[in-house]
């Protein structure tokens, strides 16, 4: 390779010079060697840091090391892209050519794509990615008839990272690849027009959920939930019945959710009772994007039933993220559920949504042993803002929980605008002075004395 032409060509001139003639001509043959050595072996690619495939495989199993010197010129990459006997110098040729935007060497990277080894034709792939380059189109589109399954893969790749919805041709190609033999090729087409997400693929993607290949189903399933629509729902909602496939059936509850019709809810409502719990919890945050007013209903009897505290959580976040003031009781109620992440979104989502109705919870949630839900329940009492809370508060002040005293009179100065600060004696006082009746007897907002 390189290194070695070159000790060879330093020998030859060696051996040369040893001839010493008299009218030159050694002289200039020794030059001539030297000059055209760094030219001479391209083909084994000038630029690269190692000269032979055993050595490139030993690194690439430790620390992969600089296989191709970022000095070289885009003329000099696509030489070695071309030209390299060694699959992994072409395989860095076409990474580095994708990463500096060298559009130049497209043709090069199309045919770099028909390469006999799947790695350079992977690296060729995503060069062609990068690059974005429309113009390549129609090859990609020839190359989906190819003989090689990998070469239709990888064209099918590239062509689903640039095509966009308007971009017919290339939709119909792939539309008519999407029987292919081979599955791979299948998972690729599938999942090409997800990514482009044309409405004219939604037939596809519903036969796609019958498609022997998990990971077919799944990228039809997550296509028809971003298309939505009746049709969709229906289609995900019979295969969520029939799926055996656990996986499968977590994107499939997801794409429901994402789709939101009262049919998705239906279904999704009644799967629950035959799921695992990691399958529930997928329903939980499906739910949660449906929002419905079922979806909630659903989500609250999660939330104060079910036996998995992951399935607990999930319905909690998505309650949060629902922001539904019909919730509020559940949540409370949850408050004193003996598991932490399931109490945490709970209480955040009470921040935004308490009312008077719950000031008992909120309050006893103040002695929270976890600090995270302790101050939620104090930041929910001070933005409620209502004098209703005063009596609760106050008679937690002698409690035996100095965190939850502390967070009680911070509550009672910010809503009563009075600066008692820790004297829970002079609290007692104005307490009695103003609630005897009950809160009705309205409190200025001035400064206490």
């Amino acid at each position: 390779m390189f290194a070695e032409s070159l000790e060879g060509g330093r020998n030859l001139a060696k051996s040369a010079a040893a001839h010493k003639s008299q009218d030159g001509a050694t002289r200039i043959f020794i030059t001539a060697v030297i000059l055209l050595l760094p030219v001479l072996p391209a083909a084994s690619g000038v630029c690269f840091a190692a000269a032979r495939e055993g050595q490139l495989t030993v690194a690439q199993e430790k620390t992969p090391p600089l296989f191709v010197d970022v000095s070289c010129t885009t003329e000099d990459l696509i030489r070695a892209l071309d030209r390299s006997d060694l699959k992994h110098q072409r395989r860095y040729a076409a990474e580095l050519l994708g990463s500096r935007g060298a559009k130049e060497a497209v043709p090069n990277l199309l045919r770099a794509l028909k390469d006999p080894e799947e790695v350079v034709q992977k690296a060729a792939a995503e060069a062609l990615a990068k690059l974005g380059d429309s113009n390549s189109f129609d090859e990609l589109i020839r190359n989906l008839t190819d003989s090689s399954p990998t070469v239709r893969m990888y064209s099918s790749y590239v062509l689903g990272r640039l095509a966009k919805k308007d971009d017919y041709k290339v939709i119909d190609a792939l539309q008519d690849a999407a029987v292919d033999s081979d599955q791979n090729v299948r998972v690729e087409v599938i999942y090409a027009l997800y990514t482009i997400g044309s409405p004219s693929s939604r037939e596809i993607f519903v036969k796609g959920l019958n498609d022997p290949d998990p990971r077919i189903r799944m990228h039809s399933a997550n296509a028809l939930g971003a298309l939505k629509g009746r049709e969709a729902g229906w289609a995900l909602a019979v295969a969520l019945s029939r799926e055996s496939n656990e996986n499968v059936r977590r994107t499939i509850a997801s794409a429901l959710g994402k789709v939101g019709s009262a049919h998705s809810v239906e279904a999704l409502i009644g799967a629950l009772s035959a799921e695992s719990a990691s399958v529930r919890a997928d329903i939980a945050i499906a739910l949660g994007e449906a929002k419905t007013p079922e979806a909630i209903r659903a989500l609250t009897k999660l939330l104060a039933e079910d036996p998995s505290s992951e399935v607990r959580e999930k319905a909690a976040i998505s309650l949060l993220n629902a922001k539904d003031p019909s919730s509020v009781s559940a949540l409370a109620a949850a408050l004193s559920d003996r598991v932490v992440i399931v109490r945490r979104p709970v209480s955040e989502a009470l921040v935004g949504l308490a009312n008077p109705t719950i000031v008992d919870e909120l309050v006893d949630a103040l002695a929270d042993t976890d600090t995270t839900v302790a101050d939620n329940a104090m930041a929910a009492l001070i933005g409620m803002d209502d004098l209703a809370a005063v009596p609760k508060l106050m008679s937690v002040l002698d409690g035996p929980n100095r965190q939850q005293t502390t967070r009680a009179l911070v509550v009672l100065r910010e809503i009563t605008h009075r600066e008692y600060g820790s004297d829970v004696a002079k609290w007692k006082v104005w307490f009695e002075e103003n609630f005897k009746t009950g809160p009705s007897q309205q409190v200025d907002s001035g400064s206490g004395t």
